[in-house]
């Protein structure tokens, strides 16, 4: 790996996501301040992949975009947006409404755009309805139900377990035979560790305004992708696009409150799920290693 693209995609963007981790982390110490505020995880998280994006994909993308790869940047873009708004914004109804209208209206986005080209052979009729459903709830639902785990376990349980979806997603796409996805995916990594290792030692940290939209967004989108423009078996694809949801876990009827339980309940759901996912992709591996996302584009 040459040694500017490793700076660009791996280091630049870690060394941006701990910013402003770092910032709350050191805001929060006094006692009166209160926990670290919503905008510091999404701002990790949307500097990560926004600094190390452009990068891998090899080009800075047109506008409007071309090709599927180059709606990345614009997606995340959005999302950050979308998640900012979120976690500035007063709680209340229509602050709730108007994130969820931008979340669907993305998710519409990127069935028309990035998607288009796939869309064709969803069929006709009730079928394409079906398959336009599920593809919007893929990127929409796991965002809601991530919020609803975090705010159960604002703690480092909660990253622990999304850190480990993510690093089975990035086996997968690996064992898919799409090197990008992966590169692409690692960034979604890059931006929980500083948040991760915050979280573990201040506790509770604010993720459950403005993180859950943006992770869920950028996961869900990649993973589409994964589903139509690799050799990714579909069941695996709907595995891994879910696996978020396991945050929720910690949100079950009758489950303790304490940290230790959650914590191990959520990294437990998790590994089952994004495990099945890994497993389905490596008995179904392509023979070749190259992807075919990767000569359409």
């Amino acid at each position: 790996m040459p040694i500017a693209f490793l700076l660009l995609s791996v280091i630049v963007p870690l060394l941006l996501a701990c910013v402003p981790v770092a910032i709350e982390f050191l805001r929060a110490r006094d006692p009166i301040a209160g926990p670290p505020r919503a905008w510091a995880a999404v701002a990790a998280l949307g500097a990560a992949f926004l600094a190390g994006v452009v990068p891998i994909i090899g080009r800075w993308p047109e506008f409007p975009p071309v090709s599927a790869e180059e709606w990345l940047l614009s997606i995340a873009l959005a999302a950050v947006v979308l998640a900012l708004l979120d976690a500035v914004l007063p709680s209340r109804w229509w602050s709730a409404l108007l994130v969820s209208i931008g979340m669907v209206a993305l998710a519409y986005v990127i069935t028309q755009g990035p998607l288009a080209s796939a869309s064709r052979r969803w069929g006709e009729g009730s079928t394409r309805l079906l398959w336009f459903a599920g593809v919007m709830a893929a990127l929409v639902v796991p965002a809601v139900l991530v919020r609803s785990g975090t705010r159960a376990a604002p703690h480092g349980g909660s990253i622990f377990a999304l850190g480990i979806v993510t690093a089975g997603t990035i086996a997968c796409y690996v064992l898919a035979g799409s090197a990008k996805f992966a590169q692409l995916e690692s960034l979604v990594g890059l931006g929980l560790l500083p948040l991760w290792l915050a979280a573990m030692v201040r506790r509770p940290w604010t993720l459950h305004f403005g993180f859950p939209v943006l992770f869920g967004l950028l996961h869900g989108t990649l993973w589409s992708y994964a589903a139509f423009y690799t050799e990714m078996p579909l069941s695996a694809a709907i595995l891994g696009v879910l696996a978020p949801v396991s945050v929720a876990a910690a949100r079950l009827p009758g489950v303790p409150k304490r940290i230790s339980v959650t914590f191990g309940l959520q990294a437990g759901v998790a590994l089952a799920m994004i495990g099945a996912a890994v497993i389905l992709v490596a008995m179904n591996r392509p023979e070749s290693a190259d992807s075919p996302y990767d000569a359409a584009y």
